[in-house]
């Protein structure tokens, strides 16, 4: 069963990591929860990534590197292209984010998204 990238528990949301093409919690179970600098509200809980987790991720980068590599450089430019496009249209969203983890300005949030 596929899992989502995150669910909200006891009205927090809980995220999970990305690693070949699923959604997945630590293979520890561990979480973190992860405060605002400013005020140290819970903003929300991600995985505790292990080395077994960070084993598992690169074992699937390195499977996909060649169906990555075998693609023409233009449907790659155009994938990573699209990718641009999205940050860009969620740059408020992203600077949101930067601005309640790190405690940074709404601006100079922006500014680092934008980049």
């Amino acid at each position: 069963m596929n899992k989502a990238m995150k669910e909200t528990v006891a009205g927090r949301d809980v995220y999970r990591m990305y690693i070949d093409g699923q959604f997945v919690d630590s293979e520890s179970g561990g979480t973190i929860d992860v405060a605002s600098p400013t005020n140290e509200d819970i903003l929300y809980t991600v995985p505790d990534g292990t080395a077994a987790d960070a084993q598992l991720a690169l074992e699937a980068a390195q499977a996909a590197q060649p169906a990555w590599a075998a693609m023409p450089a233009v449907e790659r430019g155009r994938i990573l292209a699209r990718f641009a496009e999205l940050i860009r249209e969620n740059r408020e969203r992203l600077a949101r984010i930067l601005t309640l983890e790190m405690g940074k300005t709404y601006t100079l949030a922006l500014g680092e998204v934008c980049l």
